[in-house]
């Protein structure tokens, strides 16, 4: 049975940044066996819609779901989506860059 074409290149597993501009994630799904993971470089200043589409070729995934971020136990990040159809308070991720992001985690 086939679901369609993979659409992105499978990446390559990113070397511990040796960037000081760069951040390494270890990304994982929950609730999985057995745990299907990926480590990826990205630089601290992708803004949060990039991390989606990065997440979406790392993973191999077509872009056929919602996405969300939060950090800690903070407000989660909203797309434009939720700001039309959803009435969740939030903030906008549009101009929000992953160190910015990582700043709130480190603090919170």
């Amino acid at each position: 049975m086939s679901f369609g074409h993979r659409v992105h290149a499978l990446p390559e597993l990113a070397e511990p940044a040796s960037n000081p501009g760069d951040v390494v994630l270890r990304v994982e799904l929950l609730r999985v066996e057995p745990v299907i993971w990926r480590r990826i470089r990205v630089g601290h200043d992708l803004r949060l819609p990039d991390l989606h589409k990065t997440l979406n070729a790392a993973m191999g995934w077509l872009d056929c779901h919602l996405h969300s971020f939060r950090v800690g136990d903070n407000a989660p990040f909203l797309t434009n989506i939720d700001l039309i159809e959803s009435s969740e308070p939030g903030i906008h991720e549009a101009p929000y860059e992953l160190a910015r992001c990582c700043d709130q985690l480190a603090t919170s």
